[in-house]
């Protein structure tokens, strides 16, 4: 699979972040490490690329300059929120592990 699809495979899976399979797939199959490396650099440099031509151009557009901060403070706050939940469920776990081989 990887003889046949695999350079573009890899480059697209970067630029599509849902879709990690295919470096799992490339491990595999074997691929060769430098074939690999080469071509996850190559990907970087077209995702890293693209996002920084995006926020060029979305940077342009007026009314995203007037609610940028409004963003930025939900995206803080999304991920504060997500952290809080993080650490709350790894609290969880962990002392319900300890209380499961206390018991035992």
């Amino acid at each position: 699979m990887m003889e046949d699809f695999g350079p573009v495979t890899l480059i697209l899976c970067r630029i599509i972040p849902v879709l990690n399979l295919p470096s799992f797939i490339a491990g595999v199959d074997k691929m060769d490490y430098h074939r690999f490396v080469g071509f996850n650099l190559i990907s970087s440099c077209i995702w890293g690329l693209g996002i920084l031509i995006l926020g060029y151009f979305f940077g342009g557009i007026s009314i995203m300059n007037e609610y940028l901060g409004y963003l930025a403070v939900l995206l803080i706050i999304i991920i504060g929120i997500a952290i809080i939940i993080s650490l709350v469920s790894f609290a969880r776990n962990s002392l319900k592990r300890n209380t499961d081989i206390s018991i035992e």
